[in-house]
C-alpha cells in the first residue's frame, strides 16, 4: 500500500514537472512574438507619426496646395485605385501623391512599379517618397508642366498613358493654375484613357475639364475625414 501511494506520489510530481515545462517552453515560444508585435506595431505608430508630421509641415507652409486638413484615408485611396484598369499596359500617372497613401493602394492593386510614375511639387515630400518607394519614378515638378515632365522622364514612352489619378486639391487651387493642369490633361491622356479623381463636394459638380471626358462613375466615402467623392472619367473617341 505505501508503495503504491509513494509511485502515485512520484507520479504526480512528474506530470506537475511536465506541465511547468511545457508552460516554460509554451511562455518561451510566445514572448519572442509578443515582443515583435510590440516591435511592430512601435514601428508603425513611428511611420504614421512620421507622415503626419510631414504632412502638417507641408499644410502649414502651403495651406491651398495641400487642400485638406488631414491626410487622404486608406479606404479612400483604395477607391481610387479600384479604378484603374488591370488588362492595360500603358503608364499609371499619379499627381499630388502626398506622403503615398494613394501610391501604396495602386501597388496594393497590383500594379507593376515600372507602370508607375509619380508626380510631387513638394521636395520634402518627393524625398520622402523616394525612400518609401524606390522601386517606382518619383518626379520633382508640377502638373501645370506635366507633359515636359513625363517627356523628360519616359521619353518615347511618354505618348503610352493609360490612366492619369490625382489627389491635387483643384478646387483651392488658383483659376489659371487649374486652367494649365487641365490642359496638360487634355494633351496627355489619349483617347480610351481613363482620369480617376476626388474631390470635397459631395454634391456633382461640373469640372472644367474637356468636353473629351465624360464622367462614368462617381462614389463617397463617407469613412473619409473629410468625406470625399470619387469621380471616373473615360475619353471617348466619340466626343472628341
Amino acid at each position: 500500500m505505501r508503495r503504491k501511494i509513494a509511485r502515485a506520489r512520484i507520479m504526480v510530481k512528474r506530470s506537475i514537472s511536465r506541465v511547468h515545462v511545457n508552460q516554460a517552453i509554451l511562455d518561451l515560444g510566445r514572448l519572442p512574438q509578443h515582443r515583435t508585435t510590440k516591435a511592430r506595431v512601435k514601428r508603425i505608430k513611428s511611420s504614421q507619426a512620421k507622415k503626419y508630421a510631414i504632412f502638417l509641415r507641408e499644410l502649414v507652409s502651403n495651406p491651398r496646395g495641400v487642400g485638406a486638413a488631414c491626410p487622404s484615408s486608406k479606404g479612400l485611396a483604395k477607391t481610387m485605385a479600384s479604378y484603374i484598369p488591370l488588362n492595360d499596359d500603358g503608364y499609371i500617372i499619379e499627381l499630388g501623391a502626398g506622403t503615398g497613401v494613394v501610391t501604396s493602394a495602386i501597388l496594393e492593386r497590383g500594379i507593376d512599379p515600372s507602370r508607375l510614375v509619380v508626380v510631387e511639387i513638394s521636395e520634402k515630400l518627393v524625398n520622402y517618397l523616394r525612400k518609401q518607394f524606390p522601386q517606382i519614378q518619383v518626379v520633382h515638378g508640377s502638373a501645370a508642366v506635366l507633359k515636359e515632365h513625363l517627356k523628360f522622364t519616359l521619353g518615347e514612352e511618354s505618348h503610352h498613358i493609360s490612366t492619369v489619378i490625382s489627389s491635387l486639391p483643384m478646387r483651392s487651387l488658383p483659376g489659371d493654375l487649374v486652367e494649365s493642369i487641365n490642359q496638360q490633361l487634355n494633351e496627355i491622356i489619349p483617347q480610351n484613357g481613363r482620369l480617376i479623381h476626388f474631390t470635397y463636394a459631395l454634391k456633382p459638380t461640373s469640372q472644367s475639364y474637356s468636353s473629351c471626358f465624360q464622367k462614368v462613375n462617381s462614389k463617397i466615402r463617407w469613412a473619409n475625414l473629410p468625406p470625399a467623392r470619387v469621380e471616373v472619367y473615360h475619353r471617348s473617341a466619340a466626343h472628341c
